[in-house]
């Protein structure tokens, strides 16, 4: 039997403040910030599926906008990012992984595609808020081509990170109680 739901949700909720926590921590820019916020996301979306993975996507999104900006027009768009990190993660994850292995191979195809997924959300989030707000052009495209920038850069960290916890981890997800 695997654990419970209860325990799933609790270990997402303690995943969402752990990602708020690192998103706090970040560093910014005037025109993007280098976060590892997403890593937690992405191991919960793994860890015990899509929609969990989403659910704690939705939490860290709608906290960190209301704490940094407010409630705005333009909040659920900038939620979408967050809630893709946990769910692409967690749906590749799931067609992926079988008998618990994970590959270097896999964790590539995971880590990438979820993270460019993500990185779109925002570059649209971005556009549309410069469309809103009337940004200079050349500061969204800048900051949308810095953003994909950090988040390959980013990518090859959690690729190694992923890898070499998910065993221990996934041991500890699916113990039997």
């Amino acid at each position: 039997m695997k654990r419970s739901k209860t325990y799933s949700l609790v270990m997402a909720a303690a995943m969402a403040a752990l990602s708020i926590i690192l998103d706090f921590i970040s560093v910014r820019t005037n025109i993007s910030k280098f976060t590892i916020y997403g890593l937690p996301l992405l191991i919960t979306g793994i860890l015990f599926g899509p929609w969990i993975g989403a659910l704690a996507g939705f939490v860290v999104g709608f906290i960190t906008q209301i704490i940094y900006y407010g409630l705005t027009i333009t909040t659920p768009i900038w939620m979408v990012a967050p809630i893709m990190w946990g769910f692409i993660s967690g749906l590749l994850a799931k067609l992926l992984i079988k008998d618990n292995k994970l590959t270097i191979a896999k964790t590539i195809i995971i880590v990438v595609v979820t993270s460019l997924m993500a990185t779109a959300c925002n570059s649209v989030a971005m556009w549309l808020d410069g469309i809103i707000f009337e940004y200079p052009v050349s500061l969204t495209l800048t900051t949308i081509g810095t953003r994909v920038l950090i988040a390959l850069g980013l990518d090859v960290a959690y690729c190694i990170i992923i890898y070499l916890i998910y065993p221990r981890l996934s041991r500890s997800a699916t113990k039997k109680v």
